[in-house]
């Protein structure tokens, strides 16, 4: 569904490429403190004019005040706030749907 509408995004003119890289938590959330802010701005970079599908994102929610979920967060919500077409739309989901 989520590589789909990628597809139907690109024939709009609403993503220049339209293609999907699918992450999940291991992708992004690093292992030290400033890994995980890293990792997300390379998959997000890998992204730039398609969708950043991030499947069971609820899992970057979980865990304590030392989990490294929380910097992905804030990582990605900056960097989607910038405004250029050439930034990903990001998916959220419970479930894969891919």
């Amino acid at each position: 569904m989520a590589r789909l509408l990628g597809k139907i995004l690109r024939l709009m003119g609403v993503l220049a490429k339209g293609h999907l890289i699918e992450v999940e938590r291991a992708d992004v959330v690093g292992e030290y403190i400033g890994h995980t802010a890293q990792k997300t701005r390379e998959q997000i970079k890998k992204a730039l004019g398609g969708i950043l599908f991030i499947d069971e994102a609820y899992a970057l929610a979980r865990g304590g005040e030392k989990d490294f979920g929380s910097p992905f967060m804030s990582t990605s919500k900056t960097t989607a706030s910038m405004s250029s077409s050439k930034l990903p739309r990001i998916c959220w989901t419970k479930n894969s749907i891919a």
